[in-house]
């Protein structure tokens, strides 16, 4: 199965990693790991987590207060956003996955 990220959760990883470099050069590179370690899992088990709204599932992260909104379509892992725990839930529905 293949990620596909939408642009805006991609900014919003960015958006995390860059603010957590501001306290450790250390806490980016785990937050990449943790990420990859959930898309990875997504990918694995896209049904094992769950589920949001109609076929929008979220992975929770361990150790950073995010979580990753996914759905699968076809052979697509679909990554809609990167949330903080703290953002107005939902705040992610507008987006589609073609812009």
């Amino acid at each position: 199965m293949i990620p596909k990220i939408h642009p805006e959760a991609r900014l919003e990883m960015r958006e995390a990693a860059r603010y957590y470099q501001q306290f450790s050069e250390q806490l980016p590179g785990r937050l990449r790991e943790e990420l990859n370690q959930a898309i990875s899992n997504a990918v694995e088990n896209p049904r094992h987590f769950p589920i949001l709204e109609n076929d929008w599932r979220k992975i929770r992260l361990h150790r950073f207060p995010f979580g990753l909104i996914y759905g699968k379509s076809g052979n697509e892992l679909q990554v809609i956003a990167f949330a903080h725990h703290k953002r107005v839930p939902g705040y992610w529905k507008k987006r589609s996955l073609t812009e």
